[in-house]
Protein backbone atom coordinates (compact mmCIF):
# COMPACT_ATOMS: atom_id res chain seq x y z
CA UNK A 1 0.00 0.00 0.00
CA UNK A 2 2.91 2.38 0.72
CA UNK A 3 4.17 2.00 -2.86
CA UNK A 4 0.74 2.88 -4.27
CA UNK A 5 0.54 6.00 -2.11
CA UNK A 6 3.98 7.13 -3.27
CA UNK A 7 2.99 6.66 -6.93
CA UNK A 8 -0.26 8.56 -6.38
CA UNK A 9 1.62 11.47 -4.84
CA UNK A 10 4.03 11.63 -7.79
CA UNK A 11 1.15 11.49 -10.30
CA UNK A 12 -0.60 14.23 -8.36
CA UNK A 13 2.47 16.49 -8.68
CA UNK A 14 2.75 15.66 -12.40
CA UNK A 15 -0.90 16.57 -12.91
CA UNK A 16 -0.52 19.80 -10.97
CA UNK A 17 2.54 20.80 -12.96
CA UNK A 18 0.94 20.01 -16.33
CA UNK A 19 -2.18 21.97 -15.33
CA UNK A 20 -0.12 25.03 -14.31
CA UNK A 21 1.91 24.93 -17.53
CA UNK A 22 -1.10 24.58 -19.83
CA UNK A 23 -2.94 27.43 -18.10
CA UNK A 24 0.06 29.73 -18.49
CA UNK A 25 0.64 28.88 -22.15
CA UNK A 26 -2.80 30.21 -23.03
CA UNK A 27 -3.39 28.26 -26.24
CA UNK A 28 -4.41 24.68 -27.08
CA UNK A 29 -1.74 22.00 -26.78
CA UNK A 30 -1.76 18.22 -26.56
CA UNK A 31 -0.63 16.62 -23.30
CA UNK A 32 -0.12 12.97 -22.42
CA UNK A 33 0.90 12.57 -18.78
CA UNK A 34 3.98 14.82 -18.60
CA UNK A 35 4.59 15.10 -22.36
CA UNK A 36 3.58 18.09 -24.46
CA UNK A 37 2.63 18.37 -28.12
CA UNK A 38 3.32 21.96 -29.07
CA UNK A 39 4.11 24.07 -32.11
CA UNK A 40 7.89 24.20 -32.56
CA UNK A 41 7.83 28.02 -32.56
CA UNK A 42 6.43 28.00 -29.02
CA UNK A 43 9.04 25.60 -27.60
CA UNK A 44 11.17 28.35 -26.00
CA UNK A 45 8.09 29.69 -24.19
CA UNK A 46 7.20 26.18 -22.98
CA UNK A 47 10.72 25.63 -21.64
CA UNK A 48 10.67 29.00 -19.84
CA UNK A 49 7.31 28.28 -18.23
CA UNK A 50 8.42 24.77 -17.21
CA UNK A 51 11.54 26.17 -15.56
CA UNK A 52 9.56 28.84 -13.71
CA UNK A 53 6.93 26.39 -12.47
CA UNK A 54 9.55 23.84 -11.32
CA UNK A 55 11.44 26.65 -9.60
CA UNK A 56 8.28 27.69 -7.76
CA UNK A 57 7.67 24.12 -6.57
CA UNK A 58 11.29 23.92 -5.44
CA UNK A 59 10.96 27.14 -3.44
CA UNK A 60 8.00 25.80 -1.47
CA UNK A 61 9.90 22.56 -0.79
CA UNK A 62 8.05 20.07 -2.99
CA UNK A 63 11.02 19.19 -5.19
CA UNK A 64 14.78 19.25 -4.97
CA UNK A 65 16.41 22.13 -6.87
CA UNK A 66 16.80 21.63 -10.60
CA UNK A 67 19.46 23.30 -12.65
CA UNK A 68 17.68 23.13 -15.99
CA UNK A 69 15.13 21.43 -18.15
CA UNK A 70 16.64 19.01 -20.63
CA UNK A 71 18.04 20.56 -23.78
CA UNK A 72 15.62 20.29 -26.71
CA UNK A 73 16.57 17.93 -29.52
CA UNK A 74 15.21 19.03 -32.91
CA UNK A 75 14.20 16.02 -34.98
CA UNK A 76 12.97 18.03 -37.96
CA UNK A 77 11.42 21.45 -38.55
CA UNK A 78 8.16 20.47 -36.85
CA UNK A 79 9.16 18.11 -34.04
CA UNK A 80 11.20 18.68 -30.89
CA UNK A 81 11.98 16.27 -28.05
CA UNK A 82 12.52 17.81 -24.61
Amino acid sequence: MFHAARANIIHSFDGYLVRRITLRLGYPIITIHDSFGIDILNTPLLITIMQEELSQLTQIGLFLPTTSISTPITVDSEFVIL
